[in-house]
């Protein structure tokens, strides 16, 4: 598999060296002291939704849920699309050999080259000699092996032959089969992701509506709603507007509601009711 990254934070780290504001007020062209409030609003606005929905989710980033406890658990973006493994996407999938495998075909080159003596070369010159040699010696003893003539019978040329006997076959012993492994991995189990509730009644078929921004358009409506993943927000178009409301009620009270909430009214102090 390619190589990848995995994204975590250190709740032990507090001390805060001023990176991210410096990068913030360099890409913006703002002052430190402007990054650093834009910064600190920004923080503020994610502790609020963590507040008031139990969790807040970054994009390519990760996700921040509580735990029973007021514990807070981090879960990383593992896509493709994370920020930690953009780097690694298009890399090939390669085979890699062990560092055994190559020290055994190292040896066994090894092996072979000593079993080759230096001075093997030179003596195949002679052994051509020698046995050119034998050649001539064994026909010189056939040629000069006396003839025998029986008068009797037919001659013929006489030479004792030797006996031959058959070749006992040699017997191998079988190799016995390489027993087989089998090992067995636990399958892991995955929780299934439970999406949070609505804390708010949302009833389309209700007469009040709690807005809490109005636009000419609807793509400035929808805008607002996709950088506001969390908050549960719909859009109700009436009168030529594009109004995002986040609850509903068959009352004005019931409407307004969600206002008694101190994290609501952090996010959205300016909402009010609209009668269909």
């Amino acid at each position: 598999m390619p190589p990848r990254r995995l994204l975590g934070f250190n709740s032990a780290i507090t001390h805060n060296d001023g990176m991210l504001t410096s990068s913030i007020a360099r890409h913006s062209g703002l002052s430190y002291e402007g990054a650093n409030q834009l910064l600190t609003q920004a923080v503020n606005d994610l502790k609020a939704r963590y507040a008031m929905n139990g969790q807040v989710s970054l994009p390519r980033i990760g996700t921040f849920k509580g735990e029973e406890g007021g514990q807070m658990i981090f879960t990383p973006d593992t896509s493709a699309e994370s920020i930690v493994s953009v780097a690694y996407g298009a890399l090939p999938v390669i085979n890699l050999t062990t560092a055994q495998e190559d020290a055994d075909a190292t040896a066994l080159d090894a092996i072979q080259f000593k079993s080759k003596p230096w001075w093997s070369q030179g003596l195949r010159p002679i052994g051509k000699i020698a046995a050119s040699i034998a050649i001539l010696a064994s026909l010189a003893i056939t040629l000069s092996t006396p003839i025998v003539y029986d008068k009797e019978g037919a001659g013929y040329a006489s030479m004792a032959t030797p006996k031959v006997s058959a070749s006992q076959k040699a017997v191998v012993p079988s190799a016995s089969p390489a027993p087989e492994l089998y090992i067995a991995i636990p399958r892991e189990e995955i929780e299934p992701e439970v999406e949070p509730a609505n804390p708010w009644r949302c009833e389309t078929a209700d007469r009040y509506f709690l807005i809490v921004a109005s636009m000419e358009t609807r793509r400035m409506a929808e805008k607002y709603l996709n950088e506001r993943p969390n908050e549960f927000l719909s859009i109700l178009e009436r009168d030529g507007r594009f109004r995002v409301y986040v609850a509903t009620g068959r009352t004005f009270e019931e409407a307004r509601s969600p206002m008694s909430n101190p994290a609501f009214l952090s996010l959205h102090p300016d909402a009010w009711v609209y009668r269909r």
